[in-house]
C-alpha cells in the first residue's frame, strides 16, 4: 500500500501546472492544456490517460487510480494544488523513434488534516514535516499555523513523450528517486537530460 500511495504522489508531481510556456508544436500545447485541467477537476480517470504507460508496467492503472482517489477522497487528509506554472518547455530528442521533450514546473500543494486535534500533539508538525520532505525531496516543506496547512513548493521536471509522429504525447514525471527513473526511462534518456 505504501508503494502505490508513493507512486500515486510521484503521479501527482507531473500532473500540476497551468501551461504558461508555449512550445512551437501546438498539438503539444493542446494536451499540456487539458492535462492541466483535468487537474484543476480532480478528474483522475482522465489524467490517467495522459500518462505514459511506461508508469503503468511498475502498478496497474487500476491500482494507481484507487491510490488517488484513497488520497483525495478521504476522511482523513485534504490535498489540494493552490499554484502551479510550467515556465520551460525543452529542446525535441530522438530516441528510438520516439520524441522526448523536457517540461520545467513549478508547484504549491496543501496538505490538512480534518481532525483538527493531531495538530495538539507535541511532535506531529515536525513529524509531518520529515514525512513530506522525505516525499518530495529537494522541495520546500513548511507548517502555516493559522491555517494549520503544510505548504509543500518547488521546482520538478516531468518528460512529455511522443511514441511515433501520429501518436498524442504522453507525460511521466521525474523525481530523485533513481530507481523508478532508471525503471520508467531508458538510459540514454536519463543521460540526455541529466534525469539522476
Amino acid at each position: 500500500m505504501k508503494k502505490l500511495v508513493f507512486l500515486a504522489l510521484y503521479t501527482l508531481a507531473f500532473f500540476v501546472g497551468f501551461s504558461q510556456a508555449k512550445d512551437a508544436d501546438p498539438k503539444l500545447n493542446r494536451r499540456l492544456d487539458e492535462y492541466m485541467q483535468l487537474n484543476e477537476q480532480l478528474n483522475f480517470t482522465k489524467l490517467l490517460e495522459y500518462v505514459h504507460p511506461n508508469l503503468f508496467k511498475l502498478s496497474s492503472k487500476e491500482d494507481i487510480l484507487k491510490s488517488f482517489e484513497e488520497a483525495f477522497n478521504n476522511e482523513h487528509i485534504a490535498i489540494t494544488i493552490d499554484s502551479s506554472a510550467v515556465f520551460a518547455i525543452g529542446k525535441s530528442f530522438l530516441h528510438k523513434g520516439s520524441t522526448y521533450k523536457k517540461i520545467d514546473y513549478f508547484m504549491k500543494m496543501q496538505l490538512s488534516f480534518k481532525d483538527t486535534s493531531v495538530y495538539s500533539r507535541a511532535d506531529f508538525i515536525t513529524q509531518m514535516e520529515s514525512n513530506l520532505q522525505q516525499g518530495f525531496p529537494g522541495k520546500s516543506v513548511s507548517y502555516n499555523e493559522k491555517a494549520k496547512v503544510f505548504v509543500v513548493t518547488g521546482n520538478d521536471i516531468m518528460i512529455a513523450i511522443k511514441d511515433s509522429p501520429t501518436a498524442e504525447w504522453m507525460f511521466l514525471g521525474v523525481n530523485n528517486n533513481a530507481a523508478l527513473v532508471q525503471a520508467l526511462f531508458d538510459k540514454e534518456v536519463i543521460e540526455h537530460f541529466k534525469l539522476l
